[in-house]
């Protein structure tokens, strides 16, 4: 059977939707380049001419579903109708409570079991992520809005703090109470943290 000649981005973005669908089916490390090849139809040589490894895949997944998340914070980053505190509401639903809107973009393609891979999603995450963290925390003490003396620690305390303990309860955020529980507890601290008590509403 012939293969249909594609342009490179195509059969990139074709070899790395195949392969996020495997990997959320089976797991990383139940998932061979041989099955990925074999689904999309292409041969092995073609999958190493996009990428050096599985896990070099596996960062252009994180990769693409974080330019992603980018696109919609940079909006919310840039929109001055939002205070400070509607700012820093609307990331944190969107990077650290994403399943709460029904939106698993982060946590379903099954990486936890290998330790490697997982951290290098952690790494990722926080270099992309945290100094949006960051910039909307300075601006709230410019206005008034947050008190803090330290605002980058503040910030990769808070960010690191909070994405380490949902991710090692994630398994039981299905349950509403149990989720509701955990969510009060964050808002508790972040709400002490920055001084801004009472009006953080992150339900």
């Amino acid at each position: 059977m012939t293969r249909i000649s594609k342009e490179p981005e195509i059969r990139k973005n074709e070899i790395l939707d195949v392969a996020e669908e495997l990997f959320a089916k089976k797991g990383f490390d139940n998932t061979p380049v041989s099955k990925i090849v074999n689904k999309v139809g292409v041969a092995k040589g073609t999958f190493y001419y996009y990428f050096d490894s599985k896990e070099d895949i596996i960062v252009a997944i994180l990769e693409r579903r974080f330019n992603y998340i980018k696109k919609k914070i940079n909006t919310v980053i840039n929109d001055k109708t939002y205070t400070p505190i509607k700012k820093l509401e609307m990331l944190l639903m969107e990077l650290i409570f994403p399943h709460k809107e029904g939106n698993n973009h982060i946590n379903n393609i099954k990486i936890d079991e290998n330790e490697k891979i997982h951290q290098k999603r952690d790494v990722l995450f926080f270099e992309i992520f945290e100094p949006y963290i960051e910039m909307v925390i300075k601006e709230g003490v410019e206005r008034g809005s947050f008190n803090t003396n330290n605002i980058e620690e503040t910030s990769k305390i808070l960010f690191l703090g909070i994405d380490r303990y949902i991710h090692i309860f994630y398994n039981t955020l299905n349950d509403k109470k149990i989720l509701d529980k955990r969510i009060k507890a964050i808002t508790e601290v972040i709400e002490r943290v920055l001084g801004i008590e009472g009006n953080l509403n992150l339900r």
